[in-house]
C-alpha cells in the first residue's frame, strides 16, 4: 500500500484505501439554474455526504439530488435528470443542485466519505470549493479627487499635473472584472483591483480599481473609459467614460518698460 493506493507486487492485492478520483471543482451558476458538483472516488466502501459551509446538506428531492443513476441494460449508468435515486450509487458521489438561490446555495462546498470501517482511517473529505451563483453588479461608477463624477462631466485638470481616477462596481458575485482604456488604448491600474465583500450584504462584492494619468496637452479630449466585464451582464460588460479636460496655463508676454532709456 502507498499514499492510499495498492501496490501489486506481483500477488492479487486484499484491500485497498478508498481515494478520490475526481473532487469538485469552482462553479459558476446563473440565479434557477442547475449546478453540477463533480465527485468520485475509487474503492469505495463508506458512504457519501456533502456540506456547504461547514454544515452537513441533506438530500432533498428537486433541490439536493445525487447525479449517479441506476445502470441500465447495457451497464452503463444513466445521467438523466429524472427521477432522483433515494441513495448514493456506486463510486460517484456527484450531486445536483437544483434551481440555485444565492442565499441558500451560494458558499463553500466539500465532499465527504466515511471511513471504510472504524480502524481503516481511509475517511475522505475534499478541498472546499466555491459554487458562484451569479448577480450582475450595479454599473461602474467614477469617481475624480474622491468626488463622484455623474456622467457626462469631464476630468478638468492642470496640463502637466496628474488624474487620479478611481472605478468602482457594487453587489456582484462574483466581482466585476474592471479594466481601463485612454482612448483606444488599454492603460494598467496603479495596484491590482481591489475586492471586498458589501457590508450590507456579504455574498455579494464590490470592485474598485484606480489608475493615474498624466495631463499631457495632447490628451485634451481624450476619452478615459472604465469597462466592468461579468458574465451577467447582458452585453458581458459595461462602460463608463469621461472626458479629459486639460487647462493650459496661458503664458503671460513680457511688456517693455516704456519708460527704458534708449540706448
Amino acid at each position: 500500500m502507498l499514499n492510499g493506493q495498492c501496490v501489486d507486487g506481483g500477488e492479487r492485492c486484499i484491500a485497498c484505501f478508498q481515494r478520490f478520483s475526481e473532487q469538485p471543482k469552482y462553479t459558476e451558476v446563473n440565479p434557477r439554474e442547475d449546478a453540477l458538483l463533480t465527485c468520485k472516488v475509487i474503492d469505495k466502501r463508506g458512504s457519501c455526504s456533502w456540506q456547504k459551509d461547514n454544515k452537513p446538506v441533506g438530500i432533498y428531492p428537486k433541490k439536493y439530488e445525487w447525479a449517479a443513476r441506476p445502470l441500465s441494460g447495457n451497464g452503463a449508468l444513466h445521467l438523466d435528470l429524472h427521477p432522483p435515486p433515494p441513495m448514493q450509487i456506486g463510486g460517484d458521489c456527484s450531486l445536483w443542485i437544483r434551481s440555485a438561490t444565492l442565499d441558500f446555495d451560494d458558499g463553500l462546498w466539500e465532499c465527504q466519505v466515511t471511513a471504510s470501517d472504524f480502524t481503516a482511517q481511509d475517511a475522505l473529505t475534499s478541498q472546499p470549493v466555491r459554487l458562484v451563483v451569479r448577480v450582475a453588479p450595479q454599473r461602474p461608477r467614477l469617481e475624480f479627487e474622491s468626488a463622484p463624477l455623474p456622467p457626462g462631466h469631464n476630468i478638468t485638470v492642470d496640463a502637466g499635473a496628474v488624474a487620479t481616477v478611481k472605478c468602482a462596481s457594487h453587489y456582484g458575485n462574483p466581482p466585476a472584472t474592471l479594466k481601463w482604456y485612454l482612448g483606444d488604448q488599454e492603460i494598467s491600474p496603479i495596484h491590482p483591483q481591489l475586492n471586498a465583500t458589501e457590508p450590507d450584504n456579504t455574498r455579494t462584492w464590490s470592485a474598485t480599481s484606480v489608475v493615474q494619468v498624466s495631463a499631457m496637452r495632447e490628451r485634451h479630449g481624450d476619452m478615459l473609459r472604465c469597462v466592468a466585464f461579468h458574465e451577467n451582464y447582458e452585453a458581458k460588460s459595461v462602460p463608463v467614460e469621461a472626458r479629459m479636460d486639460v487647462k493650459c496655463k496661458l503664458e503671460t508676454p513680457k511688456i517693455e518698460n516704456e519708460n527704458k532709456k534708449m540706448k
